[in-house]
């Protein structure tokens, strides 16, 4: 295979707009790609034309090959969460199926190359379990409330219980979107300066709407006004939520229902078409003066704001807790695939992460497409029963950003602030991540100055002056 890599450069700041680094196949196809921005630094050496990378975590290029024609399944033990003792030692397939495995303790990795599902039996330290074909179509198939995200239990031969997480990716259809190769040759107007570091991203566009007492004359939070408000207002990015519509639009909001006030009732962001949501002013506080705002679709925010407005993109999937709630009406990979080629049919020459507190989502976002990198979102809780808050801070977080890590190449964290030290930050550099956080305590001058000390990439935060 061939392979290309291309620069572009602004003299006058000496900062990097963009480079990347792909692999094309005997077609012409980019097979493996990875797109940086940022943190690097950039030199031209006096009497030389060509270019030094000086990538400030001195991470090399990972080859990041997109799923395509296989079906790719993950069984995982979750250590990070449940602490027992079991471990995988092999794995076995349907003898009438091609297929590769990969097992690791924590995680065995199938590869079914004819696209199909198939039985799977999966050796443990404690004995074999084994998983059906229709257990596995259902995940696949059925939207998470009917298979509890993904968990199977089964007994091993001792009668001990054990709880498998289950998450099955396929390829996105690119042939309904665009060639990766259409992606790569696209340049981009996003400028980066070490000088800027840590970036400044607006949350929710200027402010979400509680925050507002503390930056005067802010929009509606989730609005477009807001988001041009925020590039005015002299942020380089933006951070907002994407979710899907009954007619599967892709909306920015934040919640899982938006308030009709006429009728005084919270309606299910997933049970409206677009139309109706269009009908639906944006909530705004009572002494808001403003025009009125509706919720925005992604290509009105390609369209209706700066092309130089970085987006941090978190993609929305509800907890265990929030299914019964959120009322989804898709698969998890059709609510991904459904994104992502909405994002990637704009052609937008903008810098874009993704980013998700759902490591499934996460890893969908990774293995769908190589275009923009992916973010683990950390919250300062874990979201289950079995880690409290107290043992999640103290090692939970990091033990699940391992296990993260080693199922798939992820770029950077997007942390909750009250996470964050001097050490912790230090250790997610050394991981190759980059560090973005957030968190109220980012609203305070000193603490985002403390941040920058500390060496934190990106600071999202409702407003940046006091």
């Amino acid at each position: 295979m061939d392979s290309l890599s291309s620069f572009r450069f602004d003299v006058e700041s000496n900062s990097v707009l963009r480079y990347f680094y792909g692999v094309k196949d005997e077609l012409g196809s980019i097979q493996q790609f990875e797109n940086r921005t940022i943190p690097r630094e950039l030199f031209v050496p006096e009497g030389l034309e060509r270019l030094e990378i000086h990538d400030s975590l001195s991470v090399p290029f990972v080859s990041h090959t997109v799923l395509r024609d296989s079906i790719h399944v993950l069984f995982s033990l979750e250590h990070w969460r449940h602490q027992q003792s079991i471990q995988f030692v092999g794995a076995t397939i349907d003898a009438s199926a091609a297929f590769v495995v990969s097992v690791k303790e924590d995680c065995v990795v199938c590869d079914f190359l004819d696209s199909q599902m198939h039985e799977v039996s999966l050796q443990t330290s404690e004995g074999t379990i084994t998983l059906l074909e229709d257990e596995l179509n259902t995940i696949f198939t059925e939207i998470s409330a009917k298979h509890n995200d993904g968990t199977i239990i089964k007994k091993l031969p001792n009668s001990q219980s054990v709880e498998i997480h289950v998450l099955i990716l396929s390829a996105l259809n690119h042939s309904r979107t665009l060639t990766l190769n259409h992606q790569v040759l696209r340049g981009t107007s996003h400028i980066y300066s070490p000088k800027a570091t840590p970036l400044w991203l607006g949350h929710r566009g200027c402010g979400m709407n509680a925050s507002w007492k503390r930056s005067e004359g802010c929009e509606v939070e989730n609005s477009l006004r807001g988001f041009q408000q925020a590039r005015s207002r002299g942020l380089l990015g933006v951070e907002f939520d994407l979710q899907l519509t009954k007619d599967m639009e892709v909306v920015v909001f934040h919640d899982y229902e938006i308030f009709e006030k006429e009728h005084g009732q919270k309606l299910p962001i997933a049970l409206q078409t677009l139309s109706e949501l269009k009908s639906i002013p944006l909530p705004s506080s009572s002494w808001y003066q403003g025009a009125t705002q509706f919720i925005p679709t992604f290509d009105e925010m390609i369209t209706d704001t700066p092309g130089d407005l970085l987006f941090n993109i978190e993609v929305k999937y509800p907890t265990l807790p929030e299914l019964a709630s959120a009322h989804l009406q898709t698969s998890k990979n059709a609510y991904v695939d459904r994104i992502v080629e909405t994002v990637e049919r704009t052609h937008s020459n903008r810098s874009i992460y993704y980013s998700s507190f759902d490591l499934d989502v996460c890893l969908l976002l990774l293995y769908k497409q190589a275009h923009y990198p992916v973010f683990l979102l950390l919250d300062e809780e874990s979201g289950y029963a079995e880690m409290g808050r107290v043992e999640w801070r103290n090692r939970g977080w990091k033990q699940y950003v391992e296990s993260a890590i080693q199922k798939g190449p992820f770029r950077g964290v997007v942390a909750c602030s009250t996470l964050l030290d001097e050490e912790n930050v230090e250790w997610l550099h050394q991981q190759g991540l980059l560090v973005f956080c957030w968190g109220d305590e980012n609203n305070d001058s000193e603490k985002r100055e403390w941040l920058k000390k500390i060496s934190v990439d990106a600071i999202i935060a409702d407003h940046f002056s006091d």
